[in-house]
């Protein structure tokens, strides 16, 4: 292409692309697409192939022109982009856009935010702190103990309810302060528990069920975390009118060779059991330390390079997290300036952050592919999928169904990218080690800092 084309440094990661193509470049394009259509256009009262050339510009010279416009502004633009060295983070916007007449030339001026010059990390930059998880005979006890829980059994019993028990119940519920309704939801099953335990479930729900008896009926007032998952409900005041069906006693089977091999098969034993138990509970301690490490060297990555961001990619991601967060299609119409605006300080800042720190980790992991020349290993993806799916009823279905995805196998070639990565850089890091124990490590959060705002453009 003959087109005119300069370039100039309009921001830190903003480019103005300045854009002529001739007219006659322009006009020779147009009149081969037009004999083009002529060859298999169809209009009554003429053979295919004869048509006149003032009848096909008639009918089509407009759409012509700005598909001719179009694919040569585009081409344009990826010369500019290949001979300048740009790496655009978005489409870009287009300004004055002087539209070919006859004998006039095309012109435009594109706006383009670019992704940044991103050097890979040294891998022995990278601190890990590796845990070091071992299993004791106490964890081994708790997780046959769980396992026994897991099959206990249940009976009515004549007597007030305690922890460990279950009821049988009908239920009203009235949300802030709303009246009951006039039917009870019958046959809910509830398990009796001791406030402070570790249950998602509404505070004081439960733990009323103490002391209560079959035939009883009271109520229950309060509210809905602030953290509830249906956030439609989350904050609101709730109370319950609860009425005792039957109090259920909860009795553990014994752990004997039988009961073993009645659940694992005739060559099982107790032994064997916990042998077996061991072996998962030190499989769950070692993925634990390689979660946790993989985990660290995401977040060295990030703060080893404080890369700076593009403000157009950052609000986009943003505006999809909102869209995600709030199950909106990104489809339908919404204003998202405005919408940004209306939510909290709290959680927009909280937003913003989430959006810059995804921002900031596909660019760092993207150079960080490249110079590793990381390839997807099509035999690990599949593998990933094939266990995804198994926590479905119908794994095969939802297989076929999630090959067709697109964006499902994006992230799943991402992961797996990620993962190489991971083992990389891990090599060849900087590690320390902490012993904890598996109880420990269960819980064991590491704090994750704040990146700072290092977005490039409008303020965002």
């Amino acid at each position: 292409m003959s087109a005119h084309i300069s370039v100039e440094t309009s921001g830190e990661l903003s480019r103005k692309v300045t854009v002529s193509i001739p007219a006659s470049e322009l006009l020779t394009k147009h009149a081969a697409r037009v004999k083009e259509l002529a060859k298999t256009a169809d209009f009554k009262g003429f053979r295919k192939g004869a048509v006149p050339i003032r009848l096909i510009q008639q009918r089509f010279g407009r759409s012509v022109r700005y598909e001719i416009m179009d694919d040569m502004m585009r081409t344009a633009l990826q010369e500019a982009y290949e001979k300048h060295n740009i790496t655009p983070a978005l489409a870009p916007t287009i300004e004055n856009l002087q539209e070919h007449a006859e004998g006039k030339d095309l012109s435009f001026v594109a706006v383009v935010e670019v992704l940044p010059e991103v050097t890979p990390i040294k891998a022995s930059d990278l601190k890990i702190e590796k845990l070091e998880v071992t299993v004791s005979d106490a964890d081994i006890d708790t997780a046959v103990q769980q396992f026994l829980e897991s099959k206990a059994s249940f009976e009515a019993v004549d007597r007030a309810g305690k922890p460990n028990d279950k009821a049988m119940v009908d239920i009203k519920e009235a949300v802030n302060d709303a009246a009951f309704p006039e039917e009870y939801v019958e046959d809910i099953e509830l398990p009796i528990m001791e406030k402070g335990e570790d249950i998602k479930v509404i505070p004081g729900l439960l733990e009323g069920l103490i002391g209560k008896k079959a035939g009883d009926t009271f109520e229950v007032e309060t509210g809905f975390p602030e953290n509830w998952a249906d956030t439609s409900m989350a904050g609101k005041k709730v109370k319950y009118a609860i009425r005792v069906k039957t109090i259920q006693e909860r009795t553990l089977p014994a752990l004997t060779d039988e009961f073993v091999q009645s659940q694992f098969g005739e060559k099982e034993t107790v032994d064997s059991f916990k042998a077996k138990m061991k072996e998962e509970l030190e499989k769950l301690a070692e993925n634990i330390q390689k979660t946790d490490m993989h985990n660290q060297a995401i977040e060295g990555l990030l703060h080893l390079q404080l890369v700076k961001l593009p403000y157009g990619l950052v609000m986009e991601e943003a505006h999809q997290q909102y869209h995600r967060q709030h199950h909106q299609h990104q489809n339908e119409a919404h204003d998202f300036e405005k919408e940004l605006a209306a939510l909290s300080e709290e959680a927009r800042t909280d937003l913003m952050q989430r959006a810059r720190r995804e921002v900031a980790l596909s660019i760092l992991l993207a150079a960080e592919f490249k110079h590793y020349d990381l390839k997807v290993n099509q035999e690990a993806l599949s593998m990933r999928a094939i266990q995804y799916v198994q926590q479905f009823p119908e794994p095969g279905k939802v297989l076929e169904q999630l090959r067709r995805n697109e964006g499902f196998i994006r992230q799943l070639r991402f992961d797996d990218l990620v993962a190489q990565w991971s083992l990389l850089i891990l090599k060849d890091a900087s590690i320390s080690t902490r012993a904890l124990s598996l109880e420990a490590a269960r819980s064991f959060k590491r704090d994750v800092q704040t990146l700072p705002d290092t977005t490039v453009g409008k303020a965002a």
